[in-house]
């Protein structure tokens, strides 16, 4: 664990007002159709943040590129992340970025913890899961 790890965790729930709940649906799986969404409609928004991975400096600039290149806004867009930042740690971490060739982590030192911070919705029913 780096110094970011568990210190920017955060997760909040909130109720939904009634025009916004006529508008958003449920994300968690449905009990009756494994692999499709619920689909209800939603009671609650869940925000979550939390470091998804730690990068070397390779990986960073790489994930640097990707988002100046737009991979921020299809994030965002696809609802798989609201916000996303780096910053820099001190702790002995090793990079959790897999190289495709051969399909392992690169294990590199890490330079850095990448932050998301994700959104989703969920019904009555689902919220206790969130």
């Amino acid at each position: 664990m780096c110094e970011w790890c568990g210190k920017v965790d955060a997760s909040e729930t909130t109720a939904l007002g009634p025009e916004e709940a006529e508008e958003m649906l449920c994300e968690d799986e449905s009990q009756y159709e494994p692999g499709h969404m619920c689909g209800a409609p939603a009671a609650y928004r869940s925000k979550d943040r939390f470091v998804e991975m730690h990068l070397c400096e390779k990986h960073m600039e790489t994930r640097k590129a990707e988002l100046s290149e737009g991979l921020g806004d299809l994030l965002k867009s696809a609802a798989l992340a609201e916000g996303i930042m780096a910053k820099p740690i001190q702790a002995k971490e090793n990079c959790d970025e897999f190289e495709f060739v051969g399909a392992e982590e690169c294990g590199q030192p890490a330079s850095y913890a990448y932050i998301v911070t994700q959104e989703s919705y969920a019904c009555e029913q689902h919220k206790v899961s969130k």
